[in-house]
């Protein structure tokens, strides 16, 4: 008897470690789930089995956890665009840029997706210098062009302190002074000019009407597609002043767009 006894218990304690083992490894499973880079994983399994409603949700649940990065917005914005939701895969693609301006494949599908929506963009219709300025401003991310600054003015220093210390002609001292003045200058102008339109940029989701004045009874001023990036000005109640790329200024419902910045701390998915 004390032999099968012992032998139960045995039994017993194999079993109940065996249960215990099991529910650590639920829990720890449970965990993982919650695991941001866990439902990156799925996300692309996911798309890669052409289940791009369920990619689209787990891949939306990870921005929704504060996490992202260029390769989630870029992936996110490819199942949009799968799923012919081109106010989406823009606006993701546009997200995108603020973490890997320079991606040439990103630029790719951002310009497919455009020429696919009906946005036309009237950037044709901006001074040369603007275009300019946009198309140098969208090869850098804010952070990038703030360092550059930083080491403009840095040289800037240099130069006005070693001035004296170098064998050259006073006017050709003023020539790099000013050189790396105007540079200095020109650059934080730029940054400064990229942070606010970062903070102020949106993409129109669906069609919508610009009107005159904040009203569904106001004249109609311009037409705006799903895709056409506009600048927000203002927002009041549920409705909003809005800027085209070619200025042009109209109010339309708040729920039309969504901004390109994210509101909230985003830490960067590895």
């Amino acid at each position: 008897m004390i032999f099968l006894r012992g032998y139960n218990m045995r039994k017993l304690m194999m079993g109940g470690m065996v249960i215990l083992s099991l529910v650590c490894s639920w829990a720890v499973a449970q965990g993982d789930l919650q695991n941001p880079a866990v439902k990156f994983y799925e996300g692309n399994l996911a798309y890669k089995q052409n289940n791009y409603a369920q990619a689209m949700t787990l891949y939306e649940e990870v921005l929704n956890q504060g996490v992202a990065s260029g390769a989630l917005y870029y992936n996110l914005g490819n199942s949009y665009l799968k799923s012919q939701k081109m106010g989406k895969a823009i606006l993701s693609y546009e997200r995108a840029k603020i973490f890997i301006p320079r991606d040439s494949d990103l630029q790719s599908n951002l310009d497919y997706a455009v020429s696919l929506s009906k946005a036309s963009s009237p950037i044709s219709e901006i001074s040369l210098l603007k275009r300019i300025s946009h198309y140098y401003q969208d090869m850098f991310t804010a952070r990038e062009m703030m360092w550059l600054a930083a080491f403009f003015c840095l040289l800037l220093g240099i130069a006005v302190i070693g001035a004296e210390m170098v064998s050259l002609s006073q006017w050709k001292q003023w020539v790099v002074i000013g050189i790396l003045a105007f540079l200095a200058l020109g650059q934080g102008v730029m940054w400064v000019s990229k942070s606010k339109d970062t903070l102020k940029a949106a993409v129109i989701l669906e069609d919508a009407q610009a009107r005159f004045e904040p009203s569904d009874q106001a004249t109609q001023h311009f037409y705006l597609f799903a895709g056409e990036k506009i600048f927000v000005v203002k927002i009041e109640g549920a409705w909003a002043k809005i800027e085209r790329l070619d200025g042009k200024l109209g109010w339309v419902q708040a729920s039309s767009f969504e901004k390109i910045l994210r509101f909230g701390k985003e830490q960067e998915l590895q």
